[in-house]
């Protein structure tokens, strides 16, 4: 677990002249921290038998909080009680990191070990910290606080000006670097701050080449260096020996490497952000002044001997005289290290182990680390794996860009809009969330996302803008761009009717030959052959040595387009796009259908989808949720937790925990399988269908208004009949379901019979309301945009006013205008039955819980939701 840890050891413990006087010191020590953690009941459950680990000249406390005021503050009283006596003089410092309790070797106790407590000791060890006690022999206590420590929690203080008091100190403690703060109020004589290396000053070229970035924002306006939109991925390892995979800021690994370096293996996919990452950890290596980090880019015609290799890339990165007086000081960085041959990368790694250069970093890519041969190469290294973005990432990503862009994020309106079109956009299981990605998206919608009539969607523009970049790099020009779009697209189609995935060189020579007798493209075949060898989207560069697609989401753009341009030309193409669209249940055709929405222009395509939809559970009718249909769950809404408005805006944390929730359930998701029962297959059907339907309302500018309120209606009332599904099956089962809760309660024979009925019938209503405000929530995101909440979502909810479409209309206000419409909640409310007052008090809580709403403002609303304000003390540990 992450902890706080706090050390203390007494000065000249070991010089005492008997054990008499030893016990004596402990036990003042003892006394003084007894004394302070009467004002700090937290700090006091912890200091005890099991808690404390005894270091025999001192102790450490391991607190399951982080509060820093109430650390330091415990401190202060440490600090007066003893100035009080003259026996001892005492030393403390607090670090937070990770600990886990474990037996001693006996089996008598517990302790604590792990990392964050041998940190704790470094820091408390520190040689600053130690003088500053020296050098003031009337004081008898001082303390420090590790950079971690002060760094988590100095954004929250609720007096920043106290870190005013502490200055940072740079320390070595044997191969452990790092930095403490020291409080130095009120004391005369302080140690001396020095820094330990003088770097070399960076060549001006080689700063250029660092800061040379794969994603250029075409504005002169803004530097595009390295930092401009750069966000540190997280990175997954597994605990050797054990089945066990965590997670880690790359951030982090790299603040645990300054501190105490060890050998580091980094590998990830194509545009993982690699090499963006590897100058990233140069530039933080050079400015920690701790370090000479050396940038080696392994090319493959590179076979030179490690030192020679070391002085060559010295050189050419640093304006001084290369030395072996560095070796000590230096980090070797491999970027791209599986271009190298076996024999190459065998004798560098066997140079490094006889060599006093001892501090590396390899960075190569997923299949390398595929080989055992490999994996054994590296085996002195601990491996680390880049994986794309999630929803914490992005979302850190997005506020950079605002930024960068100068972007408007009136109540975070620009972030939930980026958000949104990113995840509608890349679609997970389509598209990896890479920075590369996520920044042409975000780009491609500010250049060609303003105008909703755009000629095609600006999500196609997202997929069309990459591929544009992947054909350059192909070495196209302009004029054949076309060519090689219909070429791709030909490949693809191909490949679908066939069932193929790959095509060997010679089935490519044929194709080529083929598409030639029917189209005009220049250049003969063996010459078009060269070119795809080249390319990063159709290329025999793989396992196989085949010639397929390198992504999954070029094969899919280009099947729909290719779909898309013959559906009116070809009636074998129009049938198979049809079979597509009866049957989404299948990721495959869904993704393709993705593609073709979005390039195709028919609007009888967009009428089938809309007739399609309007029959989805036609045999249900559409949910109101009017006070009949809901009586059943009416009384199960009492027992559901209270719902609280709360009085201090956090928006921004909550925000933050949102992200990092939603990225443990997205790691916990299973994979879609192939035995997927009928009826889920048949919800699934309708949820995919019923989102293209939304694609085409929110995308298709060229669509008349009363056609795009039709497509709207009939979508949003396939929510409300699979609603209206699921509420009939809840009735019709609640027996069973809360006699099934029942017997499972009574396996606990301390629950009374009354409180296993009262929570078998809240587990119910819980169910039902999830299914609810699913449909809310799904209406609102497949179907809404800011641009049609007043042109079509305000008069559809006025044509038709019942409660389920006051919700949906109410959410599309919140979340795509950032208004709250007071005087509209006023009036409906008081008309709503219990159930979907509750919904409406829960869509307002998590509006405020997300955006920034004045406490009079938020009183306004606590009074006509009948909502308490929640009164809370501002408590930093929670």
């Amino acid at each position: 677990m992450k902890a706080t840890i706090i050390g203390f050891d007494v000065k000249q413990y070991s010089d005492s002249k008997n054990t008499t006087e030893m016990e004596s010191k402990r036990e003042i020590l003892r006394t003084v921290i007894q004394t302070a953690c009467a004002s700090f009941p937290k700090i006091k459950t912890s200091f005890n038998s099991s808690g404390t680990p005894d270091t025999g000249d001192g102790c450490f406390i391991i607190l399951d909080s982080g509060n820093f005021e109430e650390v330091v503050n415990f401190l202060f009283l440490i600090q007066k009680e003893l100035s009080l006596q003259k026996e001892l003089r005492v030393r403390a410092a607090v670090h937070r990191g990770s600990v886990k309790e474990t037996e001693t070797i006996n089996k008598l106790a517990k302790t604590w070990v792990g990392e964050g407590i041998n940190h704790a000791a470094r820091f408390l060890d520190a040689q600053p910290l130690k003088d500053l006690l020296e050098m003031n022999p009337a004081c008898n206590f001082v303390f420090g606080i590790s950079q971690d420590f002060c760094n988590e929690f100095k954004e929250e203080l609720q007096t920043p000006e106290l870190i005013s008091d502490f200055s940072e100190y740079d320390f070595i403690t044997k191969t452990f670097i790092g930095k403490i703060n020291l409080y130095i109020k009120n004391i005369s004589n302080k140690p001396m701050q020095k820094s330990f290396i003088n770097n070399p000053a960076l060549k001006d070229d080689f700063i250029q080449e660092l800061n040379k970035v794969e994603f250029v924002y075409p504005d002169k306006n803004i530097s595009n260096s390295i930092d401009t939109f750069f966000i540190y991925p997280y990175l997954t390892f597994k605990e050797k020996e054990k089945n066990y995979e965590g997670k880690i800021d790359a951030q982090d690994l790299l603040h645990n490497f300054i501190k105490e370096p060890k050998k580091i293996h980094i590998s990830g996919e194509e545009q993982t952000g690699k090499t963006t990452l590897v100058k990233k950890y140069f530039e933080d290596l050079y400015r920690s002044n701790l370090f000479i980090p050396v940038l080696i880019q392994c090319k493959k015609e590179q076979k030179k001997a490690l030192l020679n290799l070391i002085s060559e890339k010295f050189i050419e990165q640093y304006n001084e005289k290369y030395s072996t007086d560095f070796y000590k000081r230096i980090v070797l960085i491999f970027d791209d290290f599986h271009y190298w041959d076996k024999k190459q990368q065998k004798k560098i790694i066997e140079g490094l182990k006889n060599s006093e250069i001892n501090k590396s970093i390899i960075v190569t890519d997923n299949i390398f680390s595929e080989s055992l041969d490999n994996i054994n190469l590296l085996k002195d290294y601990s491996s680390y794996k880049i994986i794309p973005f999630g929803y914490e990432k992005r979302l850190d990503l997005i506020n950079k860009w605002i930024d960068v862009v100068d972007e408007s994020n009136e109540n975070y309106q620009a972030i939930d809009e980026l958000n949104s079109y990113v995840d509608k956009t890349l679609i997970k299981g389509l598209l990896p969330y890479t920075p590369f990605y996520v920044l042409t998206v975000l780009l491609a919608k500010k250049e060609y996302g303003q105008n909703p009539t755009d000629e095609v969607t600006s999500k196609a523009h997202c997929y069309q803008i990459l591929v544009y970049i992947q054909l350059k790099h192909m070495g196209i020009n302009d004029n054949q761009i076309n060519s090689y779009l219909n070429l791709l697209g030909y490949i693809a189609y191909y490949l679908y009717i066939n069932q193929r995935e790959y095509l060997s060189e010679e089935d490519f020579k044929k194709l080529i030959g083929n598409y030639k007798k029917e189209f005009v493209l220049a250049g003969d075949v063996n010459m078009i052959l060269n070119t795809f060898i080249k390319s990063p989207i159709f290329t025999n560069n793989n396992s196989f040595k085949q010639f397929g697609f390198s992504s999954e989401y070029s094969y899919y753009y280009f099947v729909g387009k290719y779909m898309a341009d013959y559906y009116a030309k070809d009636s074998t193409v129009k049938k198979r796009v049809v079979a597509f669209i009866d049957n989404l249940s299948e990721k495959k055709n869904y993704f393709i259908s993705i593609f073709i929405v979005h390039h195709l222009k028919e609007e009888d395509f967009f009428d089938d989808i809309c007739n399609k939809t309007a029959k989805l559970y036609s045999n249900c009718s559409e949910a109101k949720l009017t006070k009949e249909e809901v009586l059943y769950i009416e009384d199960g809404y009492k027992q559901l937790e209270e719902l609280v408005i709360a009085n201090i805006d956090r928006s921004i944390e909550n925000r933050r925990l949102e992200a990092k929730q939603k990225d443990i359930e997205s790691d916990n998701e299973q994979e879609e399988t192939a035995s997927v029962n009928a009826s889920l297959k048949e919800i699934q059907q309708a949820i995919r269908l019923t989102e293209l339907l939304g694609q085409i309302i929110k995308n298709h500018g060229e669509i008349k208004k009363q056609k795009i309120e039709k497509y709207y209606i009939t979508g949003m009332n396939a929510y409300r009949r699979i609603c209206n599904y699921f509420n009939q099956n809840f009735k019709k089962y609640q027996n069973d379901f809360v006699d099934y809760v029942k017997s499972h309660f009574k396996e606990q024979s301390t629950i009374s019979h009354k409180d296993i009925i009262t929570r078998a019938y809240k587990i119910f209503a819980l169910l039902n309301f999830i299914n609810i405000s699913a449909t809310v929530f799904r209406a609102t995101d497949a179907l809404g945009a800011k641009h049609l909440v007043d042109e079509i979502i305000e008069p559809v909810f006025l044509d038709e006013k019942n409660p389920l479409v006051f919700c949906i209309y109410l959410h599309s206000v919140l979340w795509y205008k950032k208004e709250v419409p007071f005087d509209l909640i006023k009036q409906e409310i008081k008309e709503l039955p219990e159930t979907m007052k509750y919904l409406v008090r829960a869509l307002i809580c998590d509006y405020t819980d997300k955006h920034k709403v004045t406490y009079k403002d938020k009183q306004k609303l606590s009074s006509i939701l009948m909502l308490p304000i929640k009164d809370l003390e501002y408590d930093m540990a929670k």
